[in-house]
């Protein structure tokens, strides 16, 4: 379908009718087209990604070991909401990126002694 660059009108439509059409072009997965959803159209969906993995793998929940498995565990406990969901992604991103690399650097990590990684 053909939305003429028309945003507002995307934005007008059911989320998962979005989403759907969006995994339906080649190339695009659960995480860009989420991405997509969040960060351009403003929908309230949640992002998953490798920093996500990692921290809830690490973390003492049982959020689930697939992408959608993360994102209901989250979207099921967070309100839908676009600006705490980009926020939440964001801190994500940034402690994945500062503590919670593949090789943790767990000294000064806001999550420092709850995660599994500082038991190991």
């Amino acid at each position: 379908m053909s939305y003429d660059c028309d945003v507002k009108r995307i934005q007008n439509l059911p989320l998962s009718d979005v989403r759907k059409e969006l995994l339906g072009v080649h190339g695009v997965g659960n995480e860009t087209a989420d991405s997509i959803l969040l960060y351009a159209f403003h929908f309230p969906t949640f992002v998953v990604d490798a920093y996500t993995m990692r921290l809830f793998k690490r973390y003492p929940l049982d959020a689930g070991k697939t992408y959608v498995q993360v994102k209901k565990f989250i979207e099921s406990r967070i309100p839908a909401d676009v600006l705490v969901y980009n926020r939440f992604h964001a801190l994500i991103v940034q402690n994945g990126k500062e503590h919670c690399k593949k090789k943790a650097l767990c000294e000064g990590c806001p999550l420092e002694g709850s995660c599994k990684k500082c038991f190991d």
